[in-house]
């Protein structure tokens, strides 16, 4: 397994675990997707070379829920 843990702007946290390397990054890139414009994510995955890397939001979409 893989630990992934998120964390946001505010210092909210929560672990995850994934199955490969690919998984994470399948995740990463749909997270990304999912994040409304504006919104940013640390996320952390040592295992695998991802040290406090930051996940940007691109959702334009006004008002839909993640």
């Amino acid at each position: 397994m893989i630990p992934v843990r998120l964390t946001t702007v505010s210092g909210e946290t929560k672990s995850m675990s994934f199955t490969s390397n690919e998984n994470v990054k399948t995740f990463i890139q749909r997270l990304e997707e999912q994040l409304p414009v504006g919104v940013a994510v640390n996320v952390d995955a040592p295992l695998i070379g991802i040290h406090g890397g930051w996940v940007i939001g691109k959702n334009e979409s006004s008002g839909e829920e993640i």
